[in-house]
Parts: structure tokens; C-alpha cells; sequence
């Protein structure tokens, strides 16, 4: 599971993925898209079936900050990447905490 960062606010939501997408690639993609080192961390969704785990097509990433999280929406939502229009968005099940 990803380590969100404190604040819960720099975390992205990513679906459509590609079932044969791995972490390493799903790394590279947002760090070509934010620049080096704004990813903190990935974590691709899985599903049990029929006694095998697969890809759930749905991962979440922590970013850095929030301007990496706005450059990653903006370049990336809805873009074709490995045969799939990838969608992302901020991650609306993260819960702020703080005052």
C-alpha cells in the first residue's frame, strides 16, 4: 500500500489502466508526465479470480506535492497509453486530516 503523505492531498486515482501494466512502468509514465522524483510511491489494484490474482486495471500513486498532482491531471487524464484512454483524477477516498 502506498504511504500517503500526512496532509492526504498529493495522492492521484488511475483507471482504465492496462491489465498487463506494471509499477516500474506506472513510475516511469508519471515521472515523464511530473518530472523526476514527484512520485513517492504506486500501487497497481488487484482482484482475486478463480484462485489467481489479476490486475484490477486501477492503481493509486502518491505524489510529492500538489503541483505534481495538477501536472499529472492535466497531461495525462484521458491520454492513450498501452492501448487505454487512462483516466486520473484526485483521489476522493483520501481523508485531510489536519485542523
Amino acid at each position: 500500500m502506498p504511504t500517503a503523505p500526512a496532509d492526504g492531498q498529493h495522492v492521484l486515482y488511475l483507471s482504465n489502466l492496462n491489465y498487463t501494466l506494471t509499477n516500474e512502468l506506472l513510475h516511469r509514465l508519471l515521472e515523464s508526465a511530473s518530472g523526476d522524483d514527484s512520485v513517492v510511491s504506486t500501487e497497481i489494484m488487484a482482484r482475486a479470480a478463480g484462485g489467481r490474482t489479476h490486475s484490477a486495471g486501477l492503481a493509486v500513486a502518491v505524489m510529492r506535492d500538489a503541483q505534481a498532482v495538477e501536472v499529472c491531471l492535466s497531461k495525462l487524464d484521458g491520454q492513450d497509453f498501452m492501448g487505454r484512454s487512462v483516466r486520473v483524477s484526485k483521489d476522493r477516498f483520501v481523508t485531510p486530516t489536519g485542523p
